[in-house]
């Protein structure tokens, strides 16, 4: 999360023109509470400054580069409402008269840009603000292992309509 309260997705995930890129940036934009209006994504899959994320086949990326993404934004977030209250104790210390407030990330939330107490969504301040405060950019990092033993597989069945000739076995199409 970048010091104006923009979000840039990194992944190595291969978009094959199904949009799993666009997909990963709408996964971390969610994940951190930040507008997708407001997040981009790395413009190159470099798997030097990446993981690789294997092969994009048979919704393989929705779930495993997803989740990697998910566990990053979460991070994200979690780091963002960590300085969040630490700047509301901060801020409430430099009033007039001085202020002693306690508060807590889990007190907080975030949603569309802007960080607030869960208690009273009045009380807010900007991402970006929190971000800035952390000295940032803030980094959230997100790894998905398979569950051991557990195989990824995709399944598929088709269907048709067909007639049969109970007579003479015919089989017809329709």
């Amino acid at each position: 999360i970048n010091s104006d309260g923009t979000l840039e997705a990194v992944s190595a995930v291969t978009d094959i023109g199904d949009g799993q890129r666009t997909q990963m940036a709408m996964i971390a934009a969610e994940a951190t509470g930040i507008p997708y209006e407001q997040t981009t994504i790395s413009f190159e899959v470099d798997t030097a400054f990446t993981s690789d994320t294997g092969t994009t086949a048979g919704s393989r990326q929705t779930n495993s580069g997803g989740m990697g993404m998910y566990e990053a934004g979460t991070d994200a977030r979690n780091q963002v409402l960590e300085w969040a209250a630490k700047k509301f104790v901060s801020d409430a210390s430099r009033l007039t008269p001085p202020q002693k407030i306690t508060v807590t990330a889990a007190e907080l939330d975030v949603r569309k840009g802007e960080v607030f107490y869960k208690n009273d969504p009045s009380k807010k301040m900007l991402v970006r603000d929190a971000v800035q405060f952390s000295r940032g950019p803030i980094i959230g990092r997100g790894m998905h292992q398979p569950i051991p033993g557990f195989n990824r597989t995709a399944h598929y069945a088709h269907a048709a309509e067909i007639e049969v000739d109970t007579m003479s076995g015919t089989i017809t199409v329709l």
